[in-house]
């Protein structure tokens, strides 16, 4: 997800985009921008969180949410166990390309701009933002941690099969989802999403 501000005369915009490994000093800054972090990997786990799938079941009269839930998270974490090696290098990148953004673009001739270059390169440990990647997954993993699976874990094709354990098929959990929060009956449902998304403010 991409965002920017933009700011004219008296307009201003806010944004909001997926949490995409950035760590607490990063989400504060970046709402200092007005722009607002997602305590999800993206956007699209908003709808795999257990208050949603809570709520999916009860409409469709499922009396076996446990049983339903169970089998969502055996999915996710097995899904996240299978592409861990992709996961820590995907992570493990992001931090390494924002750290490089700190770029002294400011220096002045060749000499300064290599030092800057230098100094920065030599001040990103790579080996070791992965192994505390790694460290953070397993944790996860070995604790079945299913909300903290969400929100470090990216998979956009983790709903499709969701989909599938609440008899569903292919996108047809999603498109339910949108029928719901089209009508009053998924009024409840909104309030259950808004606690999840960062309350932008005035």
């Amino acid at each position: 997800m991409v965002s920017f501000m933009l700011r004219l005369h008296r307009l201003s915009s806010r944004g909001i985009v997926d949490r995409d490994a950035r760590d607490d000093a990063e989400v504060s800054y970046l709402k200092s921008l007005d722009v607002y972090v997602l305590n999800l990997s993206e956007l699209e786990n908003l709808l795999l969180t257990e208050d949603v799938l809570r709520f999916v079941a009860e409409k469709l009269h499922r009396d076996d949410f446990t049983y339903l839930l169970e089998k969502a998270k055996t999915v996710v974490l097995g899904e996240m166990e299978k592409g861990k090696d992709r996961l820590l290098s995907s992570v493990t990148a992001a931090v390494i390309e924002r750290r490089l953004t700190s770029f002294d673009a400011k220096a002045v001739g060749a000499t300064e701009l290599e030092s800057s270059l230098h100094k920065l390169v030599a001040g990103i440990d790579v080996s070791s933002i992965y192994q505390s990647t790694c460290d953070k997954v397993d944790e996860i993993l070995n604790d079945k941690n299913y909300d903290e699976a969400i929100k470090i874990y990216s998979n956009k094709g983790l709903i499709y099969q969701i989909s599938s354990i609440f008899g569903f098929k292919s996108n047809e959990l999603v498109e339910f989802i949108r029928r719901l929060l089209s009508n009053k009956e998924g009024e409840p449902l909104i309030k259950i999403m808004q606690q999840q998304i960062p309350q932008i403010e005035a």
